[in-house]
């Protein structure tokens, strides 16, 4: 029986090493971007990049289980953007400081998705911001209005979270 799991395990860690080879260079380079959302947005400026923006799920912000809204989003940079950027950040409303910039970006540097807490109460006039600090300190933002970075509040009925 000892020897039979020796084999396996043997067996079990060449999968995994050519799992990693096949997928690996797709994920590393960026270039795998087939799952980018359901809706996604024109390309912006912020600052010297290109972000584009895409909601994961064409729906309102869910209650998660502490009861705080949250609506997930993906966010594509430049190349150079994706070099350049050592922080990314979304949040409803304008940014008092860096310190509360909002949901951080996370996942590989060419295509980063957060999870953006929403307040109780917000309508189309409220703007969704992108916040990205490069590795020399530079702070650049861009800003989406939630009537474009909410695909739900452009269907003819809103939902109750909306005020």
């Amino acid at each position: 029986m000892r020897k039979t799991w020796t084999r396996w395990k043997f067996h079990l860690s060449a999968l995994v090493l050519v799992a990693s080879v096949w997928y690996g260079p797709g994920y590393i380079s960026g270039a795998h971007w087939a799952d980018m959302g359901e809706r996604v947005l024109s390309p912006v400026a912020v600052g010297p990049y290109r972000a584009t923006l895409s909601e994961a799920a064409v729906v309102a912000p869910e209650r998660d289980p502490y009861g705080k809204l949250i609506k997930t989003y993906n966010v594509i940079l430049s190349s150079e953007g994706a070099r350049d950027v050592q922080a990314a950040y979304l949040r409803v409303g304008k940014p008092r400081s860096t310190k509360a910039a909002g949901a951080i970006l996370h996942g590989n540097p060419y295509r980063l998705h957060a999870h953006v807490p929403f307040p109780d109460a917000f309508g189309p006039e409220d703007e969704l911001w992108l916040t990205v600090e490069t590795w020399t300190g530079e702070v650049h933002q861009t800003a989406w209005p939630l009537a474009e970075a909410l695909g739900v509040l452009r269907a003819p009925t809103q939902t109750a979270q909306v005020r």
